[in-house]
């Protein structure tokens, strides 16, 4: 039976936070303009964000994102064009700047569709609005409800907040008494999985290894990367066992552009140095490929070098990320992504 905790008497002091005004002031500002333009009444607030956002609320952890990342329900096929002019449409003052390179299709395993078909389904695009005051808004529109379920690999991953134009992010936060499933549900938690109590006690589980089969490396270097986020970063060796046989059982399913960011995010964490040594022992070093790998091999010898004295761990993390950030760079100029 699953434990919650319920030791709040009343909603904590984050619901009241300047930070968390300011992101409700523009989700509003978005929600007008998704149903000015295309009659679009709500969206949710997922990924990390939404754990980021319910820490803040109820136990008053800063509030700290680089991307807010939303998720958008069209109702109807999405399409590269249509999510260009939906960019245009959604950039205000308020919103943020519309970055029109950045426009990306979201693929998702779709366990409904034959094997070819179902790991190359797209389940919308992907798009940003950019204010470099503010968090970036990482939009993520998909054809339907149903292509929105298919998100997510962790249950951690399938925390979502809804937010409609009835009433702000604030005001429904603020129904939040604790983080039982009745409070969740009351302020428009979305958390069929328990992913919120796993958060909180840092026990992560895996719940859909379909999508991990899509991309096996891609989608094994985000998991590491949750699971690196806990105070305390740990995973059972059950699941280092699952991602590996994963990983040896079928093949990279990712561009290298996919690939070299995943890196960069990876190399830029707290516990890169825990996360690195953790993507060589379930098998992704070698999976990695050509351009990426001859660059590591050297870094993973300095590793060994280094041993985890901090300087040289900190020293290993910075001379990855040059490199590979050149090699991104160079990939762009030669048009390989």
């Amino acid at each position: 039976m699953i434990a919650f905790a319920s030791n709040l008497a009343q909603p904590a002091s984050g619901v009241d936070s300047p930070e968390l005004a300011n992101i409700s002031d523009r989700l509003a500002a978005l929600l007008e303009l998704l149903y000015q333009h295309y009659g679009i009444e709500s969206l949710y607030i997922g990924a990390g964000s939404s754990l980021a956002i319910l820490d803040h609320c109820l136990f008053a952890d800063p509030l700290v994102m680089r991307d807010l990342d939303i998720f958008v329900c069209f109702g109807q096929e999405m399409t590269a064009e249509t999510a260009h002019e939906m960019g245009r449409r959604l950039a205000s003052a308020e919103t943020g700047e519309f970055s029109a390179h950045d426009v990306r299709p979201r693929r998702r395993a779709n366990p409904e569709l034959p094997t070819e078909a179902a790991y190359n389904y797209n389940a919308g695009f992907g798009l940003f609005l950019i204010d470099k005051a503010r968090q970036i808004l990482d939009l993520t529109v998909f054809h339907s409800h149903q292509d929105m379920l298919l998100n997510g690999i962790m249950n951690v991953d399938k925390v979502r907040i809804k937010v409609s134009r009835k009433r702000s992010l604030v005001q429904q936060l603020s129904h939040l008494n604790d983080d039982t499933p009745l409070s969740l549900r009351q302020a428009d938690v979305e958390d069929e999985f328990h992913g919120y109590h796993s958060w909180r006690s840092e026990s992560a589980e895996l719940i859909n290894e379909f999508d991990v089969k899509r991309a096996p490396l891609q989608t094994t270097m985000r998991i590491i990367r949750t699971f690196a986020k806990f105070a305390r970063p740990t995973i059972s060796e059950s699941t280092k066992q699952r991602l590996g046989t994963l990983m040896a059982a079928n093949e990279p399913n990712s561009t290298a552009f996919y690939t070299v960011r995943g890196l960069i995010k990876l190399l830029a964490d707290r516990h890169a140095a825990w996360e690195l040594q953790l993507l060589r022992e379930i098998g992704g070093i070698p999976k990695i490929g050509g351009i990426a790998r001859q660059h590591l091999t050297k870094y993973f010898q300095l590793a060994d070098r280094f041993g985890h004295q901090s300087t040289g761990v900190q020293q290993l993390r910075q001379a990855i990320r040059e490199d590979l950030l050149r090699l991104e760079h160079e990939m762009k100029l030669q048009g390989a992504v």
